[in-house]
């Protein structure tokens, strides 16, 4: 929308006055209609009245823009153009905006306004800070002169190809209506123009102007007065009032109770008054179409038994002589007529929504006591369009009666097309007139659970209400063959709902179903540069693979949950999978593990193991876990396994943790194989929790798939590097938590001072005591050599 139009909307130009009578563009016929739905993503998308999808759209808008052309806006921004068949005619460069066509134009807003054509070439390139759409072959263009007092608009109009046809003069100005523009000139005197930019009515000094027919304006005098003049400004008629101009009918009225229609090509009334009780208020809420309108008459009645006052209203359906057709008896809204019908409002307690046709009549569509919306009857599908299709807001009445709000579209005819309905866990569904699901359809029960899942509710209840309590039971008391994946995966299995190890990703695939997969049987080849050759594993038949370039990819779209993040020196490869719906899947990595060392029983012990990783997980005792409170349990899945013919280290472990674990080892079944220096193959399935037996049963299977990998030496000469020894049984328990070393450094450090103290205090006591004995001794020596002396005198 140009800047010079938002003025005129705004109110701080005085050239907007009452109604348009400008026809609407009329929709193609088979044009789509637009459908925008909430479950869990956010989906709009176009579809043709027998529900038959021709585009969806994941996170964006759709818009009508008019000619037969529909653009898919991304946060506000037009992103694509459609054409009526919803197929794409041209994608828009970032932080463009598209209005709306007019004459096989529409301007285009970036960096300044342009125009183009519906097949988003830029025919006038501009720039136009001010760009309006294209009436009656002409379009208003123009810029922002900035003087002291702030600036103002300079406006004028160019033709289609881009030839300046009126200068930019006018501070503000209208498009073209019935041969004349409404312009204001520097003074602010208001008149208007030809296209030969001829001053057809004279400007004067008044509120408003606006042309409502071929030679006849209405112009909103300084005096509060309303005049229907002609072309050259003669005053034909003047009331109070005069609004509403359509089809050659406009309202006049000269105070509350008072309404008659005028006629605008002659200037003269229709009806000079309509009829009513005394103290009657009469009200037009919009012009005529399709030869008919809707008026309002409202009175304060007296009650007889004393009480207050209430207010009865009554709608008229009239035609253009003015004649009364039909009087709506509780009727609260009526809305214009469209392709030969109109929506009615019959209020909250009147029972709903109904299509009368010109005579008035009911033609047989009515939603019932659930619709429900004060403010008009019903929305079109398009802004007020032929063939249009209108969009009935339904509501429960009570939660025993519906689960939630819903929505009908319903054509001219009083067909029901489309009903939108709100199921019991929050998510919109699109049902056809029969009830057939139309979106979604096959995995509404999975937007079930991650809509719950976006609103943090807790697994339970993101499962419950489609569980079968039987199959649940029966899961629950270990009965079950399959796989025991966890509590969630549990209520999955017993709502009927596939485990899907790959979730549903916000562009609405499963990574399952996503392009990239290789079918067994496959060889699939892995390298590293810190290898010589390549790693070829033999892929089984019923197994599948995702490289490492698809799993990348999809990265780049969005994090995949699930998938372990690449680590400095680690290389996530990709996935093996069995099926399309596995129960587990295992990741693929070459991974700088080292030259595995081969451990001791007692090294390997479960028990001993199980220490470490609590005691790792447990960090600092001056800093353990979160708010001090940390407890890790650990369960053994597979027991830690040692095959010295490849190198080959195995276990499956589950780890519970209560608090932040300060310790890096993770729950699932693993494999680690040295291939070459220090590169390892790493296959690891991410379980939480899997029976002893179905968890063998995997390892199994990873042993497999291990055993038919193939190191093919390469010709060129191996990297060097340095070959380090690695102590396996890390691999298990993780790396020694940064804090827990240095703590137990400074435990050391302590233990350290604490001798060099007590040798320090020993040493001085035993100086002490010499300092103090020496002198003793000194003095019994003397003593008894004088004695010696004595006697041998």
């Amino acid at each position: 929308m140009s800047l010079a139009w938002l003025m005129v909307l705004s109110g701080t130009s005085c050239l907007a006055f009452g109604g348009d009578d400008q026809p609407a563009a009329s929709i193609p016929s088979g044009t789509l209609i637009s459908v925008c739905l909430s479950a869990w993503q956010n989906m709009c998308g176009l579809l043709d009245e027998q529900g038959r999808w021709a585009a969806q759209f994941v996170d964006k808008r759709l818009q009508y823009l008019d000619e037969g052309v529909w653009a898919v806006l991304d946060n506000g921004w037009t992103e694509q153009l459609l054409d009526a068949k919803g197929q794409p005619l041209a994608r828009m460069r970032s932080n463009a905006r598209v209005e709306a066509f007019s004459e096989g134009m529409a301007a285009l807003e970036r960096s300044g306004s342009s125009y183009l054509n519906a097949r988003g070439e830029v025919v006038l390139a501009g720039p136009y800070e001010v760009a309006s759409p294209f009436r009656e072959g002409l379009a208003r263009v123009g810029r922002f002169v900035r003087d002291p007092d702030g600036g103002h608009y300079s406006l004028g109009f160019i033709d289609p190809q881009g030839r300046q046809v009126i200068a930019e003069q006018y501070t503000d100005a209208q498009d073209f209506h019935h041969g004349l523009a409404v312009v204001q000139l520097a003074d602010e005197r208001i008149g208007a123009i030809d296209q030969r930019n001829q001053m057809r009515v004279p400007a004067t000094e008044r509120s408003a102007l606006q042309v409502v027919a071929p030679d006849r304006p209405i112009s909103q005098e300084s005096n509060g007065q309303a005049s229907l003049i002609d072309g050259r400004g003669q005053i034909l008629f003047r009331a109070q009032s005069i609004r509403q101009a359509a089809e050659g009918r406009a309202f006049f009225s000269n105070n509350d109770s008072h309404l008659g229609l005028l006629d605008l090509r002659t200037g003269k009334p229709v009806v000079k008054a309509f009829a009513g009780p005394r103290g009657s208020s009469w009200y037009a809420p919009a012009g005529f179409f399709e030869g008919r309108a809707w008026i309002h008459q409202t009175r304060e009645v007296e009650d007889r038994n004393g009480q207050e006052p209430r207010w009865q209203k009554r709608i008229l359906l009239i035609d253009a002589q003015g004649q009364v057709l039909h009087e709506g008896q509780g009727w609260q809204w009526a809305g214009r007529f469209v392709n030969g019908t109109a929506s009615v409002f019959l209020g909250d307690d009147g029972g709903g929504n109904l299509l009368v046709d010109r005579a008035g009549k009911t033609i047989g569509m009515n939603l019932g006591p659930q619709a429900a919306q004060v403010r008009e009857a019903s929305v079109s599908a398009w802004p007020e369009r032929e063939r249009a299709v209108r969009v009935f807001p339904m509501r429960a009445l009570s939660q025993e009666d519906k689960v939630g709000d819903e929505s009908a579209w319903v054509d001219s005819r009083g067909k029901l097309l489309f009903v939108r309905s709100r199921l019991s866990c929050g998510i919109e569904q699109l049902l056809s007139a029969d009830g057939r699901p139309l979106w979604p359809v096959d995995d509404v029960a999975e937007r079930c659970v991650l809509e719950a899942e976006r609103q943090q509710r807790p697994p339970e209840a993101r499962y419950l209400s489609a569980a079968d309590q039987g199959r649940l039971q029966q899961l629950r008391e270990g009965d079950d063959k399959g796989l025991d994946l966890g509590p969630e995966a549990v209520l999955r299995q017993a709502a009927g709902l596939p485990v899907r190890l790959f979730p549903l990703r916000r562009d609405g695939q499963y990574l399952s179903d996503r392009p990239g997969w290789v079918e067994g049987p496959a060889a699939i080849a892995l390298a590293s540069p810190r290898m010589s050759g390549q790693l070829t594993l033999h892929l089984p038949a019923g197994y599948r693979y995702l490289p490492h370039e698809a799993i990348a990819a999809t990265r780049k779209e969005e994090a995949v949950a699930g998938l372990v993040p690449e680590q400095d020196g680690d290389l996530t490869w990709g996935v093996i999978a069995q099926g399309k719906d596995p129960q587990w899947a295992a990741h693929v990595q070459l991974v700088r593990t080292g030259r595995l060392r081969r451990p001791s029983d007692q090294e390997l012990e479960p028990e001993g193991l199980a220490e470490t990783i609590r005691r790792y997980d447990y960090g600092s005792p001056l800093n353990a876990g979160a708010e001090g409170v940390q407890s890790t349990s650990v369960t053994w899945l597979v027991p830690p396994q040692w095959g010295d013919g490849h190198q080959r280290l195995s276990w499956g472990l589950s780890k519970f943790v209560l608090g932040q674990p300060k310790g890096n080892s993770v729950s699932g079944i693993t494999l680690v194989q040295t291939v070459q220096g220090n590169e390892s193959l790493v296959l690891n399935v991410p379980v939480y929790r899997m029976r002893p037996a179905q968890a063998t049963a995997v390892m199994q299977q990873l042993v497999l798939l291990a055993d038919a990998a193939v190191l093919q030496p390469g010709d060129g000469p191996t990297p060097e590097e340095v070959v380090t020894e690695r102590d396996a049984a890390s691999l298990i328990t993780g790396s020694k938590p940064v804090e827990l070393a240095e703590f137990q450094g400074r435990v050391v450090q302590a233990l350290e001072r604490d001798r060099e103290q007590r040798d320090e205090r020993t040493r001085s006591l035993i100086w002490r005591a010499l300092a103090t004995i020496t002198p003793l001794l000194l003095m019994l020596w003397a003593g008894l050599s004088r004695r010696r002396r004595e006697r041998g005198a």
